[in-house]
């Protein structure tokens, strides 16, 4: 515990977020308030309300103030330290301004329910803010390189090639913890409901997959279901796409005329096998989002995002990122 008594660590947590926090959202008895920093130290939006603790170090202590939750702004993580304030360069000012925090509550279902409203509000506001910033404008401000592939018509074989700088969606940088387990499912919830671009990655995906199938049953060789696994592994195709492509694939789609889209069952699990991947009915990240709280919709209002750095990945947060509002295009475009 470091010297600390846990009402110390607790008050100390709770004194760092309302001082530095770029926006802090709190749970009273009254209501909720909100509070945004016109000084911040800290890249995150904080969420403070009554704890009670399973954490072994607090004993099931109840706390009236606490931090509950905690999400990291662009490069800011949660429960991170920091040693100078934001966009500060001035050699004077102190080293240790903002210390790690701990991680010892939990949000309650209530208060998630009754904070989240605010919470998503803040966070397309200050991807807005952003991304209004940005010098190629918040429909599409990056180009990339992108690969298309596709099967050949006559070899039928897997062949592809690159557009170069084309347009893709970007959108400002958030994070959350692992353990915040509410607000993951609503992440995951906007992505696979709410996000036009996911779903178009999906459906063109379980289109393509089941072309190369399509040909095994005409007695294509292997060579081309090795060649498409090989190319998913390429291209770094997150897992929770392929999944949902499988799941697009079975439940719309027909291999050839005349023939159920379950008879391909025996080439997805083998193709499954050849990537490495579970023959899981459903991925994680599809459970989290059916788990989500009755009324994510409203929750979340308009936001869309997509999640860049997934539960899969070796880190103890989540990575999304917010793509700016329709107001915020309907603005640009106008000028």
């Amino acid at each position: 515990m470091s010297g600390y008594s846990a009402p110390d660590l607790v008050k100390r947590d709770v004194a760092s977020i309302l001082r530095w926090a770029e926006v802090t959202i709190e749970i009273t008895p009254a209501g909720v308030e909100e509070h945004v920093n016109p000084d911040p130290g800290l890249r995150v939006i904080g969420v403070i309300g009554q704890g009670a603790s399973g954490h072994k170090n607090l004993c099931g202590q109840k706390f009236e103030k606490a931090v509950l939750m905690e999400i990291g702004i662009s490069r800011g993580r949660p429960y991170g330290a920091t040693v100078t304030p934001i966009d500060s360069f001035d050699p004077e000012m102190p080293k240790t301004l903002a210390r790690r925090r701990g991680e010892y509550f939990s949000i309650t279902e209530e208060q998630y329910i009754q904070a989240a409203p605010y919470l998503w509000e803040h966070i397309q506001r200050i991807a807005d803010e952003r991304i209004s910033r940005w010098k190629r404008g918040p429909k599409y401000p990056i180009k990339l390189p992108t690969q298309r592939t596709f099967m050949h018509a006559l070899t039928h074989k897997i062949r592809q090639y690159l557009f170069l700088w084309r347009p893709q969606p970007k959108g400002a940088r958030f994070s959350v913890s692992k353990h915040d387990t509410y607000l993951i499912q609503d992440i995951f919830f906007a992505e696979l409901s709410c996000n036009p671009q996911f779903r178009r990655a999906v459906t063109g995906l379980a289109k393509f997959i089941h072309q190369v199938f399509s040909r095994l049953r005409y007695g294509a060789s292997d060579k081309n279901l090795y060649a498409l696994v090989e190319n998913i592994k390429e291209r770094g195709i997150p897992t929770r796409i392929i999944y949902e492509a499988r799941s697009f694939a079975l439940n719309n789609l027909r291999i050839i005329p005349g023939y159920d889209a379950e008879e391909a069952i025996p080439l997805w699990k083998i193709f499954f096998e050849k990537l490495g991947l579970p023959d899981l009915e459903i991925c994680p990240e599809r459970a989290l989002a059916d788990g989500a709280l009755p009324g994510a919709h409203e929750r979340l209002g308009n936001v869309r995002l997509r999640v860049s750095t997934g539960i899969d990945a070796n880190k103890n947060y989540v990575v999304f990122e917010v793509y700016s509002s329709a107001k915020l295009n309907t603005g640009v475009n106008k000028t």
